[in-house]
Order: C-alpha cells, then sequence, then structure tokens
C-alpha cells in the first residue's frame, strides 16, 4: 500500500533555539505570549535588553531545557513512531476518501521533536514539529492536522494557480482558510473516532485577518 508515513526525529538544538526566537523576537501576538508564558519568559523584560544580549538570554533557558530533556525526548521518538505506526494504515484510507485521491507513492514526512508548544509545519518539505510532552491522542491530532494542511494546499494549487504560494502562510487569509478547514475534515469523516480533535478558536490574530483580508462575494 502506497500512503502517508511520518518518521520522528529529535530537533538538533541549533534548530530548537531558531524555532523559539522566531517567535519570540520576529511577532508580537497570541504566539509570542504563549511561548514566552510555556518557557517563564518575561516578555517586558526582553524588550529592554539589546539583540546580542537577548539571543544570549533565550539561549541559555532553551540550551539547559533541551540538555535536561535530551533523553526523554529520545525516548519518546520510538513511542510516537509507534503510536502512529499502529494508526497510518487507517489514516491512511480515511484519507484517500477525504481527498478523493488514491496513492500512488509514498509520501514521507518528517515529524521533529521539540520542546516549543507552538509547532509549526512546512510546506516545501513536508515536515512538521510536536511537543515532546504530547500525549497518545494529542499527538494523531497533530499529525493528522498538519498532513490535512499538506493535501489541502497540495489541491488548491491546482485550483489557484494565480495565487502565490507565500500565501499559505501566516498571517495570510489562505493560511487562516486551512485552519478553519481542519475541524470539519475531522468531524465529518471517521478521522474523529481516531483523534482527539481540538475545535478551533478564533485568536485575536485571526479575527484581524478574517476581518482585514476575507472578501465576501455576493
Amino acid at each position: 500500500m502506497n500512503y502517508s508515513h511520518v518518521t520522528f526525529l529529535v530537533l538538533n538544538l541549533k534548530k530548537q533555539i531558531k524555532n523559539i526566537e522566531g517567535f519570540l523576537f520576529d511577532t508580537e501576538d497570541e504566539f509570542q505570549k504563549s511561548v514566552a508564558s510555556y518557557f517563564n519568559i518575561d516578555l517586558e523584560y526582553l524588550k529592554t535588553l539589546n539583540k546580542s544580549v537577548k539571543k544570549k538570554y533565550v539561549k541559555a533557558i532553551v540550551e539547559k531545557s533541551y540538555y535536561d530533556n535530551l533523553t526523554f525526548m529520545e525516548e519518546k521518538k520510538q513511542e510516537f513512531q509507534r503510536i502512529w505506526d499502529e494508526n497510518e494504515k487507517e489514516i491512511n484510507l480515511e484519507f484517500e476518501k477525504i481527498f478523493n485521491t488514491e496513492f500512488t507513492k509514498t509520501k514521507n514526512h518528517i515529524a521533529y521533536i521539540n520542546l516549543n508548544n507552538v509547532c509549526p509545519r512546512f510546506l516545501d518539505s513536508q515536515s512538521f514539529y510536536v511537543n515532546a510532552f504530547s500525549d497518545s491522542d494529542f499527538l494523531l491530532n497533530v499529525c493528522v492536522h498538519e498532513l490535512i494542511h499538506f493535501y489541502w494546499f497540495e489541491l488548491f494549487a491546482k485550483e489557484f494557480t494565480n495565487i502565490s504560494k507565500s500565501n499559505y502562510e501566516y498571517p495570510n487569509v489562505e493560511w487562516l482558510l486551512s485552519e478553519i478547514a481542519v475541524d470539519p475534515i475531522i468531524y465529518y469523516s471517521k478521522l474523529k473516532n481516531i483523534v482527539r480533535n481540538t475545535v478551533l478558536h478564533m485568536t485575536n490574530s485571526m479575527k484581524k485577518i478574517w476581518t482585514e483580508q476575507v472578501i465576501l462575494i455576493e
């Protein structure tokens, strides 16, 4: 059987630091607040630091957490792989029905285990991040959620050839629409019996995108 296969790897320290820095330094939204809270970082204090000191401050926090949890992450790699492998066939059969397609070749995706609570996905590399402290239900939810995005945008690109793929990323409305689509896709399929779906709650950032970018056509 051809299918979507997920392989789990532990994300290296350098990339974990870069990922967390991106949320802390490059944005001022709910994601930034969530990451700061998760790592007990005072955003107001962070703002008082110059760039060099700021990077050293965050690096020290992430580095300690990384080495404190490295053995744990390696153990979770084995556990996560087992959980996915046990559910892979059933999930893929449902994907074929949902997206009205038949897998003609195996699609390989990498799930990088990391410590950040906000875990992005990457369309170009067909990879995504998962939090090391995820339980089995939440892990499957993340995997299915991100794989839906990959298939969604694959079909979207075929239908809307004039839209740049850069629009598929936050904070564009194409990104938001893909987030909104995940819940009904899971709920109205057998996937709801496999994953514990967490209902999307519109954050302030999402509401801003919706009100500023969505055009209603009568």
